[in-house]
C-alpha cells in the first residue's frame, strides 16, 4: 500500500515536471521566435525612417500619409515584440508612442495641405541632389559644406519650376515646342519666341508671390544686398552635357519684384534657339525641362577671375592657370578687359609664389555693381592700372582652394572666383575642365602671353592665340559663363550668355593611348587624385570629404576622438550608434561592417555628412592621424596631400535640413535619435522623444533580454537539456530552440551533433591545441586566490557548472561560468548581415580586485584588437560586434572559443600592470600554452 503510494506520488510529481519543463520550453522558443521577428521588424523600421527622411528631403507630401503610417504600425509591432519578450516589463512604450501619434497625426496633416517650399538654402543642398538642385547648385552646395568659402544662396528646384509651369499650364506646350524642334527644318527662333512669350505673359502664382519674397529675406535677413540669378540644369556643367552658354543669368538684382521677373527669365533661357538646338543634338528634345534656379548674393568684388587648377594648354607642366581682373568677372568670362595672368605651380614645394610665372597688365576698366540695381562699368585710376590684382598669399589661397576642390570633384577644375574689399577669396562655381589634348607626348609649359593695354581678351583669349601659333585652329566656345558675374555696364538686371572661349585642341593624332576626338576640348578622365587607400565599400551617405583618421574601437577612443583635432574622419569596425554624438562634427564616416539603413547611416544622411560602409579593414589598414579623402560616391578612400588640407576652412558642425512649419514637426517626431548611450542614465522610455528613440529603444532592450535569457532556465528544464561533451573536456548543457542539434541523438552529444553555427565555431575555437585548460597558468605568487583549489591540473572541466546554451541553426545564447568568473555569449550567424551580431560580457575571478580588474584590461585589450566595441567598468568588460558578414562572426566566435580557454584563471597572474598587455600580445600572436611568460617569469627568478 505505501509502495503504491509512493509510486502514485512519485508519477505524479514526474507528470508535472514534464509539464513543467514543456511549458518552460515552449516559453523558451516562443521568446527566440519573437526576438527574430523583433529584428525584421527592426530592419523595416530603419528602412521606413530613410523613406521619410528622403521624402521630407524632396518635398514629397503625397507619399508621406501612407509612409508614415506603414512605419508607426512597424514601431508598434516592435513595442508588442519586447513587451511579450519581457513579461510586459515595457509597457511605458504605449502611452509614449500614443503621444507622439497624436502629434504625428495633426502635423502630417498640416504638412499634406500645406504648400510646399519651392527652394532651399544652398547649404542644405546636399550631393545626392543633383537631379533637383542641378549642376550649379549642387556643386556649390557640396562645397560650402565642406568648409569653402561659398556665398550663401538658394535653389529653386526642378521640381518647383516643373510645378511653376505646370500650374501655369505650360508644360506640356513648352514639351511639344521642344519636340517640334527636334524636326528638320523648324524655326528654331520662331519656336523660341513663342515659349519665352508663353512664360513672360503668365503671372506668378500665389505659390510664387510667396516664396520669392521668402527666399528673399534669407538670404538678405533685412539687410540691403544683390544677388544673381543664374540657371542650374541637373545636365548643365556636367561631364556628359555642358550646355555651355546656352542660359541667361541676371545679375545686380536688389529688390524682391526683380527677383521675380529674374526668375521667370532664366527660366525662359531654357527655351532659347540655342538652348533648343542643344538640346536636340544632345538627344534631350523630348525630355521634361530640368531647370533650376540658383539665386545667390553676389560678392563686392575687388578683383575676379578663372582658375584652371591645371593648365589647359599643358596639362603635364605642373602647373594651373590662374587669370584676374578688376571688379566683377564679367570681363574675364567675356574677354572684353586685359586680364593679369599668373601660372602658380601645382605643388607648393616647387617654387615660391612670388617666383610663379606673371603678366600684368595695363587695366583701364572694371565692371561693379551699380546701386540702383545692374552692372556699370568704371575706370580704374592710372595709380592702380598697372599694379598686380593678387598678392602671394592670395594666389597661395586660391591655388590651395583649388587642389581642395579638385580632391573632392576627383578631376581637374575650372573655378571662377572673386576676392571682395577685405581680402576675403570666394568661390562663385566649380565645374570639370576641359582641357587639351596634346598631340605628341607631353607639352612644356608654354610662355605666359603679355595683355598690353587697349587689348581685347584676357585668360580665354590669350590661351587661344597661345594655341593658334601652335595649331593654326581657332578656338570653339565650350563652356558657359559664371553666370554670378555676366552682364553689361549700365544695364540694371541685365542678362547674358556670354560664352568664356578656351583652349582648342592642336591638330594631329590623339596621344598614344589617350581617348579623345582629335580637334575637340575634352575633359580630363575625372580619375581620383590621390592614391587609392580602400575601395569596394558601400555609399551609404553620398558626397566627399577630408579629414584626419581618428580610429575607434571602444568608448576611450571615443572620447579621444571628440578631442582630436578638425577635420576629423571617424573609421568604425561597426556602426555605432554610440558614435551618433560625434557625427555633427565630422567630416566622414568609415565603416569595416555596417548597414547603410542603420542609425548611423541615417543620421549620416540628415546631417549630409559622406559614410562609407563595408570597406572591411578601415580600422586596421588605415593608421590614425593620417589624412584621408572619403568618397562616398564611389565607395573608396584615397590619400589626402596634409599641405593641402591641414589649413583649410574648417567645416562648421552639420546641422540637420530642416523644412518649416508642419514639415519641421514629422521631422522632429520620426527622424532625431536622442537614445545614444544604451549604458547611461538617460537610456529610459521617458527619454523617448521621436519615432527613432522608440525603435532604437526597443531593439537595445530586447537584445539584452534575450542575452540574460539563460539564467532564466537554471534548474527548470533539465530532463529537456542535452549534455555536449568531448575529449577536450567541453561541457554545456543544450536547449535546442530549433535545427541546432542532430535530430534523433542521445542525451549527450560530441561536436559532430551540432548543427548551430556560432555554437560550432566557440566548440572549434575551444579545442585550439595548446591551450592550458588543465594546466595552471604560470605564476610567482597565487595571494590573493579565494582557493588553492582554482588551480588544480586535474580539473575535469574548463567552463564551470551551470552553462547553458539556448541554440538554433543561426543563433547561440551562452551562459558559462569559468571557475570564479562567468561570461555570456549572444550571437546571431546567418545569411542577412544585418541581423548578425556578438555580445560578448566577462566578469569576475577569484583574486583581489586590483588583480581582476588587470584581467578586465587584458581582456578588454584583446576584444579591441580583435575589432569589437568594448566597454569596461571595473571588473567588467562588455564587447559587442554588429553586422558582419557569416564568415567574419564565424572567425570571431572561434577566436571567443580560444579565448575562452586561454583566459582561465589569469587574473592570478596579474601580478604587475604591464601583465595586461604582455599576456595580450602572448593571446594575440598565438602563444595560448604562455610559454614566452614562463620564460620571462623563469628568467626573472
Amino acid at each position: 500500500m505505501i509502495r503504491e503510494l509512493f509510486t502514485n506520488l512519485a508519477n505524479r510529481w514526474h507528470s508535472r515536471r514534464t509539464r513543467r519543463e514543456a511549458m518552460v520550453l515552449g516559453w523558451i522558443k516562443a521568446r527566440y521566435h519573437i526576438f527574430r521577428v523583433l529584428l525584421a521588424n527592426n530592419e523595416r523600421a530603419l528602412e521606413g525612417m530613410a523613406e521619410v527622411d528622403r521624402l521630407l528631403r524632396e518635398n514629397e507630401p503625397s507619399r508621406l500619409p501612407d509612409t508614415v503610417r506603414e512605419l508607426r504600425e512597424t514601431v508598434l509591432e516592435l513595442a508588442d515584440g519586447l513587451n511579450r519578450l519581457t513579461d510586459n516589463a515595457h509597457t511605458g512604450l504605449y502611452p509614449r508612442l500614443e503621444s507622439l501619434e497624436r502629434g504625428l497625426d495633426e502635423a502630417v496633416d498640416r504638412y499634406s495641405r500645406a504648400p510646399r517650399r519651392m527652394w532651399l538654402p544652398l547649404a542644405e543642398v546636399t550631393p545626392d541632389m543633383r537631379e533637383q538642385a542641378g549642376g550649379k547648385a549642387q556643386p556649390l552646395g557640396t562645397l560650402a559644406r565642406a568648409g569653402l568659402p561659398v556665398p550663401e544662396g538658394v535653389c529653386f528646384t526642378r521640381r518647383a519650376c516643373r510645378e511653376y509651369l505646370r500650374r501655369a499650364h505650360l508644360e506640356d506646350r513648352l514639351k511639344a515646342l521642344l519636340r517640334e524642334a527636334a524636326s528638320g527644318g523648324a524655326d528654331l527662333d520662331a519656336l523660341s519666341g513663342r515659349a519665352r512669350s508663353m512664360i513672360a505673359a503668365a503671372g506668378p502664382d500665389s505659390e510664387l508671390d510667396r516664396e520669392l519674397p521668402a527666399a528673399w529675406e534669407h538670404l538678405s535677413g533685412g539687410r540691403g544686398l544683390a544677388i544673381s540669378v543664374r540657371s542650374s540644369a541637373s545636365s548643365e556643367d556636367g561631364t556628359e552635357h555642358s550646355f555651355a552658354g546656352q542660359y541667361a543669368s541676371v545679375l545686380g538684382v536688389r529688390t524682391p519684384e526683380a527677383m521675380t521677373q529674374a526668375f521667370k527669365t532664366v527660366l525662359a533661357s531654357a527655351f532659347s534657339a540655342r538652348a533648343m538646338a542643344y538640346r536636340a543634338g544632345a538627344g534631350l528634345a523630348g525630355e521634361s525641362v530640368d531647370m533650376a534656379v540658383l539665386c545667390q548674393r553676389m560678392v563686392d568684388a575687388r578683383a575676379s577671375g578663372v582658375l584652371f587648377s591645371v593648365d589647359p594648354m599643358a596639362p603635364a607642366c605642373g602647373r594651373m592657370l590662374l587669370t584676374a581682373v578688376p571688379g566683377l568677372g564679367t570681363q574675364a568670362v567675356s574677354g572684353r578687359a586685359p586680364a593679369d595672368v599668373y601660372r602658380p605651380a601645382r605643388d607648393p614645394r616647387v617654387q615660391a609664389l612670388e617666383h610663379a610665372p606673371a603678366e600684368i597688365a595695363v587695366k583701364t576698366v572694371r565692371e561693379v555693381m551699380a546701386d540702383a540695381g545692374g552692372l556699370r562699368l568704371e575706370d580704374v585710376p592710372e595709380a592702380e592700372g598697372t599694379l598686380p590684382l593678387l598678392s602671394p598669399g592670395e594666389i597661395g589661397t586660391l591655388r590651395d582652394h583649388a587642389l581642395r576642390i579638385e580632391a573632392l570633384a576627383g578631376c581637374a577644375q575650372d573655378i571662377e572666383w572673386a576676392v571682395d574689399h577685405q581680402g576675403m577669396v570666394w568661390i562663385l562655381q566649380a565645374r570639370p575642365a576641359r582641357l587639351a589634348r596634346p598631340a605628341h607626348g607631353g607639352q612644356s609649359c608654354p610662355p605666359t602671353q603679355a595683355v598690353q593695354a587697349g587689348q581685347t581678351g584676357q585668360s580665354g583669349q590669350s590661351e587661344q592665340s597661345a594655341q593658334e601659333l601652335q595649331s593654326g585652329q581657332s578656338a570653339k566656345p565650350v563652356q558657359d559663363v559664371q553666370t554670378n558675374q555676366v552682364g553689361t555696364a549700365g544695364q540694371p538686371g541685365h542678362t547674358g550668355s556670354l560664352d568664356r572661349p578656351v583652349q582648342a585642341v592642336p591638330s594631329g593624332e590623339p596621344e598614344e593611348g589617350h581617348p579623345g576626338t582629335v580637334g575637340q576640348a575634352c575633359l580630363t578622365d575625372c580619375n581620383p587624385p590621390g592614391q587609392v587607400l580602400l575601395s569596394g565599400g558601400v555609399g551609404a551617405s553620398p558626397g566627399k570629404a577630408a579629414g584626419r583618421l581618428a580610429v575607434v574601437r571602444s568608448r576611450q577612443d571615443l572620447a579621444a576622438a571628440a578631442k582630436a583635432p578638425r577635420p576629423v574622419v571617424l573609421a568604425l569596425h561597426q556602426s555605432l550608434v554610440d558614435a551618433a554624438s560625434l557625427v555633427p562634427e565630422a567630416a566622414g564616416l568609415l565603416v569595416d561592417m555596417g548597414n547603410p539603413l542603420d542609425h548611423l547611416a541615417g543620421l549620416s544622411r540628415e546631417l549630409g555628412i559622406p559614410m562609407i560602409t563595408g570597406l572591411g579593414t578601415a580600422t586596421s589598414a588605415l593608421v590614425s592621424g593620417d589624412w584621408v579623402l572619403v568618397d562616398a560616391d564611389r565607395g573608396m578612400v584615397l590619400a589626402a596631400d596634409p599641405l593641402v588640407w591641414q589649413n583649410a576652412p574648417k567645416p562648421s558642425a552639420r546641422k540637420a535640413a530642416r523644412p518649416g512649419g508642419a514639415g519641421a514637426q514629422v521631422r522632429d517626431m520620426i527622424l532625431p535619435l536622442n537614445l545614444t548611450d544604451a549604458y547611461g542614465p538617460t537610456f529610459s522610455i521617458m527619454e523617448c522623444k521621436s519615432l527613432h528613440d522608440l525603435v532604437r529603444y526597443t531593439h537595445e532592450k530586447a537584445v539584452i533580454a534575450l542575452f540574460e535569457a539563460g539564467d532564466a532556465i537554471t534548474g527548470e528544464t533539465f530532463s529537456l537539456v542535452r549534455r555536449l561533451k568531448d575529449d577536450a573536456g567541453l561541457s554545456f548543457f543544450i536547449i535546442d530552440l530549433g535545427g541546432g542539434l542532430v535530430p534523433g541523438r542521445s542525451a549527450t552529444l560530441g561536436r559532430e551533433d551540432i548543427l548551430c553555427e556560432p555554437l560550432g565555431a566557440l566548440c572549434r575555437g575551444m579545442s585550439t591545441p595548446g591551450l592550458r585548460w588543465g594546466t595552471a597558468p604560470p605564476i610567482t605568487d597565487v595571494t590573493g586566490l579565494m582557493t588553492r583549489s582554482l588551480l588544480d591540473a586535474r580539473s575535469e572541466r574548463p567552463v564551470g557548472n551551470p552553462n547553458y546554451a539556448l541554440v538554433s541553426r543561426d543563433y547561440l545564447n551562452l551562459n558559462a561560468r569559468v571557475d570564479y568568473h562567468f561570461a555570456m555569449v549572444d550571437a546571431v550567424c546567418g545569411i542577412n548581415p544585418r541581423e548578425n551580431s556578438i555580445r560578448f560580457r566577462f566578469k569576475g575571478g577569484g583574486t583581489a580586485r586590483i588583480q581582476r580588474e588587470r584581467r578586465a584590461v587584458f581582456v578588454e585589450t584583446v576584444l579591441r584588437e580583435e575589432e569589437f566595441f568594448t566597454t569596461r567598468q571595473g571588473d567588467m568588460v562588455t564587447a559587442v560586434l554588429m553586422e558582419g558578414s557569416r564568415e567574419s562572426i564565424r572567425a570571431k566566435m572561434e577566436m571567443l572559443g580560444r579565448f575562452l580557454g586561454f583566459s582561465r584563471l589569469l587574473d592570478a597572474s596579474m601580478i604587475n600592470d604591464d601583465m595586461p598587455r604582455y599576456i595580450a600580445d602572448a593571446f594575440l600572436a598565438g602563444d595560448y600554452a604562455l610559454n614566452g611568460l614562463e620564460a620571462m617569469l623563469s628568467g626573472g627568478k
